[in-house]
């Protein structure tokens, strides 16, 4: 039972950090966007 409960854990832990970087990756264009506008 707890075993499930971690691997649903880790599954959605890289979830999370896959959309973490990706937000992180857009505030970083849109920083360098407005420093060049």
């Amino acid at each position: 039972m707890s075993n499930q409960i971690s691997i649903e854990v880790k599954k959605h832990k890289s979830e999370y950090i896959k959309w973490y970087q990706f937000y992180v990756g857009l505030d970083i264009i849109f920083s360098h966007e407005s420093s060049l506008g």
